[in-house]
């Protein structure tokens, strides 16, 4: 089933309405000649895994809806900021958009020389999917909950380490909140990519990861890693035996890397809402919902102002975290 985004958060994040582009009136009629062209499809990741998968479904369903071809383009690097100054830079005429994810909101504080300003230069279309991570250790490992880690965090600061694929990813956010969230002090151990980390979270030589679901279930499955907690608000369909943190106890904890559309801040509302209306029809096919849950890809639904709140939050969000633990890029 596909999940909107909470009807309590949008409600909190009613103050954040004045950074919303297009927030008023939605009056405005489709042009008549939209589209009339190809539409340029970018997202800022390399081809294959979830990212790549929700960018060609959208894109397929637009090509259909639309009548016109969607091409789709990878531009990979510099944590998407390639892609989203590529759409911040074009006309708002709804002839190049993008997928982007969690680090939209990231980028602003860990990155402040970026070339564009993600919420004056950029308006969201929809917010499209979430992919939560799960906190693992080494089936090895003699730690048996997530109160464990915990306490001997506790009892001995700076024993405890956890893994991540960089500075500022969403793994690496992951645990930098738990240590905030849990008042520990952990060990940050980054690599170039989560698969050296998992390796290393395995063998015992780092203690626990937050590594996206579909990524550690092949090992959670074949006995060597341990599930304790999903970082999301809900459980994960892949491991519905594993609650999440919010049951444990930790109710503030709330790691949701998410997928989300955008477009130019002066593209019309009314092709906003036309492209939102076919991202949330394609996030509602059944049978498209069970090719995302099969992919570790959990499908939502929103209108383009829910959107526009809630990626302001996150902005807000993680920008209190990087300037609380003073991170820097690598």
């Amino acid at each position: 089933m596909t999940r909107r985004i909470p009807r309590r958060l949008i409600a909190a994040l009613a103050s954040f309405s004045f950074l919303i582009p297009g927030a008023g009136s939605h009056a405005a009629d489709l042009p008549e000649s939209y589209p009339n062209r190809p539409i340029k499809l970018l997202y800022g990741f390399s081809t294959g895994g979830p990212a790549d998968y929700v960018t060609r479904l959208v894109g397929r369903r637009l090509a259909q809806e639309l009548g016109q071809p969607v091409i789709v383009e990878s531009k990979p690097g510099a944590s998407s900021t390639i892609a989203t100054n590529l759409v911040a830079q074009a006309p708002g005429d709804g002839y190049t958009i993008m997928m982007g994810a969690m680090n939209q909101a990231v980028n602003p504080s860990l990155l402040p020389d970026l070339p564009f300003d993600q919420q004056k230069d950029l308006r969201a279309i929809a917010i499209a999917a979430f992919t939560p991570n799960v906190l693992v250790v080494s089936a090895d490992s003699s730690i048996a909950s997530v109160d464990e880690i915990v306490a001997r965090a506790r009892r001995a600061p700076g024993s405890i380490s956890y893994g991540s694929s960089g500075v500022g990813t969403s793994v690496h956010l992951a645990g930098a909140l738990f240590g905030t969230a849990t008042g520990t002090e952990l060990i940050h151990v980054p690599y170039k990519g989560i698969a050296p980390a998992k390796l290393d979270v395995v063998a015992g030589r780092v203690t626990m990861l937050f590594d996206s679901v579909v990524s550690a279930k092949k090992l959670i499955d074949a006995g060597r890693l341990k599930a304790f907690a999903v970082s999301s608000a809900n459980r994960s369909a892949l491991l519905p035996d594993v609650p999440t943190m919010a049951e444990l106890g930790w109710q503030d904890f709330d790691v949701s890397p998410w997928y989300a559309f955008f477009a130019p801040a002066s593209t019309p509302d009314a092709i906003v809402e036309r492209l939102n209306a076919i991202i949330v029809a394609t996030m509602s096919d059944p049978q498209e919902q069970a090719n995302l849950l099969a992919q570790g890809v959990e499908p939502r639904t929103s209108t383009a102002r829910e959107a526009d709140a809630y990626v302001a939050a996150e902005i807000g969000k993680w920008g209190e975290l990087v300037k609380r633990l003073e991170l820097k890029p690598e």
